[in-house]
């Protein structure tokens, strides 16, 4: 290692190597965990896509789009509601689609999570170059640069094709050309902050909630002393203009489709009875209101009374539910008997949606495209335009509701106890090894390797966030606490808050943790070495 001007020089030949080794990792780790679901069915679980990537339920969100495209049905994930065609923004869907239109769906999954590994190796040492300029340490870099790269909480999500895969790389990439911009030898250069800009949007485009970086980058610029003022308007000019040049044909595509201005995605409609809409988001805020286990989304809830239709005694659910579930302190300005009328309601308004929409159905066809475990419910939408019905609208009414009084009657419980108290915990206490499939079999039952692997991780994901929250209390320049520290506490409140609860949402904010954690890590060692002396 050496330092010129105060930069630090890297070894070009030692990042080569690391990158070498983080990708021959990511494929074997990745190809171990397809073979053990290959040849361990039975207990893992065979659900893979030509042999190649793992199937998600989330799959169809991102896979179809090209295909119905191709096929001249638009870009758009059901041809049939134009809401679909803006259900999730086209970045991973463009992504998948270039593997699709150049080699076809079965050799397109063969070649993507190569393609997603390599990408991967290749941020990672972006990333290890951004630390050693921040720190001024290039043993710092190589050393993160192999600690990030053999991280399972990134690693196990590159044989998927769903945005975990694709959306943590590019926001590292716009970390790495914002720390270009800030700490290499052409520092505040305009190349910089465009590629910063550039992949800031790509990010965005394919996981909304990475928009957070956008206001992390603007406020770093906002608040350098070390540019003169006309440079930072300059700078903040080109990552909005970039982001408006970036995100206007989409901004049409939308509103050609249905006549509003949508930026991102259309997350639900109100009409729409299983996941996403109106209904489902009602009782799904009145579940976090009071502080029920993540991820308090209600769909659980929601799957479950479906399923008790068909059944001797309908019931059943919603009366374990509200006998056994719910706590007495959930219970503000409305009683027990209220709730279980209005979970009753709930179930009542399914009967009446399968009804009205029976013909609506083609199970077959649903489940070709969703999974098998899809249900009749689940296929019944209500298309871009219709109207919910009466009695889901009145659903809706009774859980806001519920969520008002328990806001305005128990505040401290829905703004402190429910979020910082049960929901935050979540995210802190967790080993993210739940991408690969080889150390979480269904039956749960786990061997010594599991448990040390998952233990292991869990002690890292555990002391990042001891090392992240540190960082905030350590004396370094404005722009860069501001960078590094917004984007991930402005994150993590909005998960907390906002978005019920699942581990794999905080992917893009642990590159930034791991920054963080690496800054905290060598102060504490120049402390330590300053009192030995």
């Amino acid at each position: 290692m050496s330092t010129k001007n105060n930069i630090v020089v890297t070894n070009s030949k030692i990042y080569l190597i690391l990158l070498l080794f983080v990708f021959s990792f990511s494929i074997v780790v990745n190809l171990l965990n397809i073979d053990t679901m290959q040849n361990s069915a039975d207990r893992y679980g065979n659900e893979l896509v030509h042999n190649s990537t793992i199937w998600s339920v989330d799959n169809p969100w991102y896979v179809t789009q090209i295909k119905n495209y191709l096929n001249g049905d638009g870009f758009t994930i059901n041809p049939e509601d134009p809401i679909m065609s803006m259900r999730r923004t086209p970045g991973y869907p463009l992504f998948y689609g270039a593997h699709y239109a150049l080699f076809g769906e079965e050799i397109a999954h063969k070649i993507i999570p190569y393609t997603q590994s390599i990408i991967f190796a290749l941020s990672a040492v972006a990333f290890g170059i951004a630390v050693s300029l921040i720190t001024n340490n290039a043993i710092m870099g190589y050393i993160m640069t192999l600690v990030y790269g053999t991280s399972l909480f990134f690693v196990g999500y590159l044989f998927y094709t769903v945005t975990e895969s694709l959306h943590p790389e590019l926001v590292v990439f716009s970390l790495f050309y914002a720390t270009k911009f800030f700490y290499s030898k052409e520092r505040y250069s305009s190349k910089y902050v465009v590629l910063a800009a550039v992949f800031c949007a790509m990010a965005t485009f394919t996981r909304p909630v990475d928009g957070v970086l956008l206001i992390a980058l603007i406020l770093s610029i906002l608040v350098s002393n070390r540019l003169d003022f006309p440079k930072r308007l300059q700078s903040i000019f080109i990552v909005f203009s970039i982001f408006v040049v970036i995100s206007t044909p989409w901004i049409i595509h939308n509103y050609n489709k249905i006549g509003e201005f949508v930026f991102l995605e259309k997350y639900y409609q109100s009409g729409s009875f299983g996941g996403f809409g109106a209904k489902h988001e009602a009782l799904g805020g009145w579940l976090k209101s009071w502080g029920h286990a993540p991820p308090a989304n209600g769909l659980s809830l929601h799957n479950k009374i479906s399923s008790d239709l068909d059944t001797d005694n309908r019931y059943s659910t919603i009366e374990n539910f509200v006998d056994k579930v719910v706590p007495k302190y959930a219970y503000v300005g409305y009683s027990k008997d209220e709730l279980f009328s209005a979970l009753v309601m709930y179930q009542d308004c399914i009967s009446i949606r399968l009804k009205k929409y029976d013909g609506r159905t083609n199970l077959k066809k649903g489940r070709e495209m969703w999974g098998r475990s899809i249900q009749p419910i689940d296929l019944m939408k209500t298309k871009w335009g219709e109207q919910p019905l009466e009695c889901e609208s009145k659903v809706s009414s009774k859980f806001y509701n519920f969520e008002e009084k328990i806001k305005h009657g128990d505040p401290f419980r829905y703004y402190i106890l429910a979020p910082i108290f049960v929901r935050a915990p979540q995210y802190v206490f967790h080993s993210y090894t739940q991408s690969m499939a080889f150390l979480n079999p269904k039956d749960k039952e786990f061997n010594n390797m599991q448990y040390i692997v998952k233990s292991f991780f869990y002690i890292i994901n555990v002391m990042l966030w001891f090392f992240s929250v540190a960082y905030l209390f350590l004396k370094r320049a404005w722009f860069e606490k501001l960078f590094l520290g917004s984007f991930f506490i402005i994150s993590f409140i909005f998960l907390i808050y906002f978005i019920h609860v699942e581990t794999r949402y905080m992917l893009a904010v642990y590159p930034f943790m791991y920054l963080m954690s690496a800054i905290t890590l060598k102060t504490l060692w120049e402390h330590s070495k300053k009192i030995w002396r």
